[in-house]
């Protein structure tokens, strides 16, 4: 790609993330490696296997997520270990893989509630746990203040995952 490219955005989302905007993001993994900064490495690192979902062969992906949760955890910043965990629900709902998305949001669950932070990381894992199944993945959604109305908050997660499997490679 050359510097006015652009690229399909594999969040999901509105608008192209244009090449300069990827190589600001290896320029941070950069830095953050350079300055021995855990937590923003760690940060970088999921925000990098964000935009590989569907796109990258999952091993890869889970070791940029495993790398993340490590460096963020020796980091001492706890709650931010729920943004990796997002991606690896979200790597294992693209996937298919319904069991390790569970396990994983469980996971983002109990973190949510011993830190008493981002338990809507949990909610929306169930979401799209549901958007697979078809099933209610029961009643155990925390009182969330949203800052929009719930169920067109829930629609725009589930559209991303939809949206996400729909160009996934084979």
């Amino acid at each position: 790609m050359t510097a006015g490219e652009t690229r399909e955005r594999p969040d999901g989302l509105d608008g192209p993330f244009t090449t300069r905007q990827l190589l600001r993001l290896d320029e941070a993994m950069r830095l953050a490696d350079q300055l021995q900064t855990p937590i923003e490495l760690g940060r970088a690192l999921a925000t990098r296997a964000l935009t590989r979902v569907g796109a990258h062969p999952p091993r890869e992906v889970l070791a940029d997520l495993e790398r993340s949760v490590e460096l963020i955890e020796r980091s001492g910043f706890r709650s931010d270990v729920l943004n990796p965990l997002a991606t690896t629900m979200f790597l294992h709902c693209v996937e298919g893989d319904v069991d390790a998305a569970r396990a994983t949001r469980d996971q983002a669950r109990r973190l949510g509630e011993e830190l008493d932070a981002h338990r809507e990381t949990g909610v929306v894992g169930a979401w799209w746990i549901e958007e697979l199944t078809g099933e209610q993945e029961g009643d155990r959604e925390p009182a969330i203040d949203w800052l929009d109305d719930h169920d067109l908050i829930k629609r725009r997660w589930t559209a991303v995952l939809t949206n996400r499997r729909g160009r996934a490679a084979p």
